[in-house]
């Protein structure tokens, strides 16, 4: 049975970053280990966006990051 993308965002991908986030404040999560596991995420978001159509109004998104924090 397929998710559909709201679903899989709010029931797998925000809860795993959730945790990813708490792991690497904890120590529990490496460095190397949250960069892997955020980039899967990101490349499924990113092809899960290219290939489902919007449709009707859909809300708009906003990312922002620290301009002194060096990311990839």
């Amino acid at each position: 049975m397929p998710l559909g993308v709201p679903v899989f965002i709010d029931a797998v991908a925000a809860p795993t970053l959730v945790r990813i986030g708490h792991g690497w404040a904890e120590w529990s999560v490496s460095v190397a280990q949250e960069h892997m596991a955020t980039s899967v995420l990101r490349r499924i978001l990113g092809w899960l966006f290219r290939v489902d159509e919007v449709r009707g109004a859909a809300p708009g998104l906003v990312v922002a990051r620290v301009m002194a924090e060096e990311v990839e």
